[in-house]
């Protein structure tokens, strides 16, 4: 009952983690739920709980990791896919051979420049 209890209290970090690194909704569902199996069978390795937290956020980051690296290669285009993903998956197919971190950098950059100019003033 204790694991439930600390489910409880991290299931939507680690959702939003999941849902930050991979973009969509079921996979970073999917994924949570491993990350939080893999957390279960592996808590006796967590010897402090005050570090519990930064553990979990690594399992699930590590996992996030790992299912961006099996994509890596698996990128395809939809003819539903809006204009920002085809240029993401252009882009990260334009540069040799970029880490899934890369791509995840890239991404937040991206984001962050469009907020910036979004807000800038029309002067």
């Amino acid at each position: 009952m204790a694991f439930e209890a600390l489910i409880k209290q991290y299931e939507r970090l680690v959702f939003s983690i999941a849902y930050k690194m991979l973009n969509n909704r079921e996979d970073a569902s999917d994924l949570a739920q491993e990350a939080l199996i893999k957390v279960y069978k592996t808590l006796d390795r967590c010897d402090d709980i005050v570090g519990f937290k930064n553990w979990l956020c690594r399992i699930t980051t590590n996992a996030c990791i790992d299912e961006l690296r099996r994509r890596k290669n698996k990128q395809t285009l939809s003819i539903n896919s809006n204009e920002n993903d085809m240029y993401s998956i252009l882009e990260s197919r334009a540069t040799a051979d970029p880490t899934p971190e890369d791509v995840l950098l890239q991404r937040e950059r991206t984001r962050d420049l469009a907020n910036a100019i979004n807000n800038l003033s029309e002067t």
